[in-house]
């Protein structure tokens, strides 16, 4: 079902950060936040659109399980006053 209760953290950092992922619900039911963690961190400084790489994960172990992948969305922030990119997985 559908919930209106989020889920959500509220925390004081730094400008030691590496990076912020935001992701919907069902993102998390196909990966951990330690796994979409490593998997933003094993793409180095952006080498690829991290969101995208994050999305292409979820997706391959969505469609492994016999799930949907749609109606998810991530958005990774990289603390290096740079852009940031979101990724629709419909």
């Amino acid at each position: 079902g559908i919930s209106s209760i989020p889920f959500y953290q509220v925390f004081t950092t730094n400008s030691n950060w590496e990076f912020l992922i935001v992701a919907s619900d069902g993102v998390w039911d196909y990966v951990s936040f330690e796994m979409a963690k490593e998997i933003v961190r094993a793409n180095g400084e952006g080498v690829e659109d991290d969101a995208m790489v994050l999305g292409r994960a979820v997706r391959a172990r969505s469609r492994a399980s016999g799930g949907r992948s749609d109606n998810m969305a991530i958005v990774v922030v990289r603390n290096n006053g740079g852009e940031c990119v979101g990724y629709d997985l419909e």
